[in-house]
């Protein structure tokens, strides 16, 4: 959230002042529909542009087509570091979600929303669901550069518009972070492994009430020792709260680190073995992932990988 509280400039990430900018950060591969809003900006001609951060599959392909566009309308960054990442989404005018899947949701929606600028959605789907019923962008269609220039020409042309819109979407992003979201997620986990638990115990103390007050060897002679002797109820229930409780904790470690999730645009290092640069599968592994490391959040005997 602190990303929308910032203070930018355009000119402090080298956007041009006199142009509305329209910007862009993340994969670019056959999943995105960055094309078409290239195709938009050379539609609405001189006072636009186009910002790009990122690589992929389909860089080269884009490339192309920029370069078929007047000098200025696009501008394609490349990888970068994500503190510049932020701070050009945060000086841009608007800022672009284009994804063609129909049953997914970008992450990329959610951490735009804090940003705190006006969000263009090239979605359907999942995707366009959540845009339009929490109202926090313009969605537009895929395939139809026109409608993706008119949107952006109405938020040129009517500020108030994207002033509502950042509104919705802060308060969106405010319900979504991710540190709550593990929280959640911790809460239905133990629930359902503390009542499986429970239901355990409860069959297991039925079965062996005959032996309750038993004190041969090996039937058990209190009822913990009785309950795991003679059932295995407890065993298979203590398994279940411990995977539950682990689960909680590592989702927690992922919340708070960020380790589950990447950089917008990693950045690139050379190979130290090769002095090559490395694929960019593995140069978004490694900047997700960092180093191999412990953490008092995980639990006792295991590693962050």
């Amino acid at each position: 959230m602190a990303a929308g509280e910032r203070k930018v400039g355009k000119a402090d990430v080298g956007l041009p002042e006199d142009r509305f900018v329209l910007a862009y950060a993340g994969n670019l591969g056959l999943a995105q529909s960055v094309d078409d809003a290239i195709e938009a900006i050379r539609r609405l001609g001189d006072g636009y542009r186009l910002e790009i951060m990122g690589d992929g599959p389909r860089r080269d392909e884009l490339a192309a087509l920029a370069a078929q566009l007047p000098p200025g309308a696009v501008n394609m960054r490349g990888l970068v570091e994500p503190e510049e990442a932020a701070e050009v989404l945060r000086a841009s005018d608007a800022l672009l979600v284009a994804e063609r899947q129909d049953k997914t949701v970008s992450a990329k929606l959610y951490d735009y929303s804090a940003v705190g600028r006006p969000i263009v959605a090239l979605a359907r789907g999942e995707l366009q669901r959540i845009v339009e019923s929490e109202g926090i962008g313009l969605r537009v269609p895929l395939g139809d550069p026109d409608a993706l220039a008119a949107a952006l020409n109405t938020l040129a042309g009517d500020p108030a518009i994207g002033e509502r819109l950042v509104t919705r979407s802060r308060a969106f992003a405010a319900d979504h972070l991710r540190g709550d979201q593990a929280d959640r997620l911790c809460e239905l986990v133990s629930a359902v492994g503390g009542s499986t638990s429970r239901d355990r115990l409860q069959q297991g103390a039925t079965g062996s009430s005959a032996s309750s007050s038993s004190t041969t060897p090996g039937s058990g002679t209190m009822t913990a020792g009785r309950a795991t002797a003679s059932t295995g109820s407890t065993t298979r229930a203590t398994a279940s709260s411990a995977t539950s409780s682990t689960t909680c904790r590592r989702n927690r470690w992922f919340s708070t680190t960020g380790a589950a999730r990447g950089p917008t645009a990693p950045s690139t290092r050379p190979s130290p073995a090769t002095g090559s640069r490395p694929s960019t599968s593995r140069r978004w592994r490694s900047s997700m992932r960092g180093p191999v490391r412990r953490s008092s959040a995980w639990p006792t005997g295991s590693t962050s990988r």
